[in-house]
């Protein structure tokens, strides 16, 4: 007990890659700015194998035979569930007197975590990406509301076990200090980051303003039928990228615009080209949708380091008076606007202040100092109890 540097052990359990590459990229970025910074911090991914896992190069310490479910049905994904966190448990239990700080990426109505949170004599924190509750309730059929209230009662009395809340954004955290309310439980802002060294685009951008939508799945919070909505009344002469997957009725109309590019899923390089020639990159603009007034989305982060400010509908995680974020309307007349303001500012300008901002090294340094002060004080707490 005579260090006076804590280790940290994040961890993220994640049963399904389902649940999002932005996931695996925030855990490697963190990962490497841990390395860079010589912290004594390790983040763990914790999920069944796969290629993608495999070429990620974060820890996964799940046994090579726990694999994800061949099905998609809710039977096969529970039984997946059910088989992963039994050897997440297993694993966590026998690493973690290693760590003065375990950080548990929040897992909902999860009766275990709550049991083992009770039983360690270290300091634990959570890790929460969303506000749990209505965003379960949001989902579609019983599945949702059932889910939503084993939360409301389980997750209430696991939040209450944890010495310290962690949240991408101050809304998330009130949430939080609402749910457990009045226990007086410490809360940092974790947002998400982005890369340290800025990573400009070529610029080709032309006298027709051309805008970049990417996200891996055009959920409803994305807002494209919003957008698409908007340009069926507009005949402004733009071009508009949209990026990732969508459902049936969204790409027929947009496939009906020649002003639309679609290009489907597409990699990191490929998106690189693409935003070439664009003034902007269009965040989620209907967050609403998911009850929420702040986000901290990495695609922001993503179109920052490539040079491209952003627009969105939401409030961002960002200093209030950062140059290169603008909160829009769904509508396309707006977000041509704000870009057509941004015009003139070189890429490298653009990337090279926002990275400054959003560094997943900044962020990830002043998150492990805030947590060595709760450290040593809780420390110094139970030496003189």
């Amino acid at each position: 007990m005579g260090r006076d540097l804590p280790r940290v052990l994040h961890v993220s359990l994640v049963p399904g890659i389902h649940q999002g590459a932005g996931i695996l990229h925030q855990l490697r970025l963190e990962r490497e700015a841990a390395l860079s910074l010589n912290l004594s911090w390790d983040t763990v991914l914790f999920a069944p194998q796969s290629p993608i896992i495999d070429a990620l190069d974060v820890p996964n310490p799940a046994p090579r035979e726990l694999t994800a479910a061949d099905g998609t049905s809710l039977r096969s994904r529970a039984q997946t569930n059910l088989r992963v966190k039994r050897s997440f448990y297993s694993w966590l239990e026998a690493v973690e007197a290693k760590y003065d700080i375990l950080l548990l990426r929040y897992s909902v109505h999860d009766r275990r975590l709550a049991k083992f949170m009770s039983a360690r004599q270290g300091m634990v924190g959570l890790v929460h990406h969303s506000c749990e509750v209505p965003e379960l309730l949001g989902l579609d059929g019983l599945v949702g509301r059932a889910r939503g209230a084993a939360e409301a009662v389980v997750g209430r009395r696991t939040v209450r076990e944890a010495d310290v809340l962690l949240a991408v954004t101050s809304e998330i955290a009130e949430y939080e200090l609402a749910r457990v309310s009045p226990l007086p439980i410490p809360t940092l802002i974790y947002p998400n980051g982005g890369s340290d060294t800025p990573n400009p685009v070529i610029d080709r951008r032309g006298e027709v303003p051309e805008l970049l939508f990417v996200a891996s799945h055009f959920s409803p919070w994305q807002g494209l039928d919003l957008l698409l909505e908007s340009l069926s009344s507009c005949d402004q002469n733009i071009v508009l990228h949209l990026v990732g997957s969508m459902n049936e009725s969204d790409a027929r109309r947009a496939e009906s615009d020649s002003r639309i590019v679609v290009h489907g899923v597409a990699d990191q390089e490929a998106i690189r080209r693409i935003a070439e020639p664009c003034w902007a990159g269009i965040s989620s603009l209907a967050t609403d949708r998911q009850g929420l007034r702040v986000a901290c989305p990495l695609k922001v982060r993503e179109y920052f380091s490539m040079g491209l400010p952003a627009v969105g509908s939401h409030l961002e995680e960002l200093p209030l008076d950062f140059p290169f974020y603008a909160r829009t309307p769904a509508h396309i007349g707006s977000i041509v606007e704000r870009a057509r303001e941004w015009r003139s500012i070189s890429r490298s300008d653009v990337a090279s202040f926002a990275m400054s901002v959003v560094s997943k090294k900044r962020i990830l340094q002043e998150t492990y100092n805030e947590l060595m002060d709760l450290w040593l004080d809780r420390r110094g707490s139970l030496s003189h109890g």
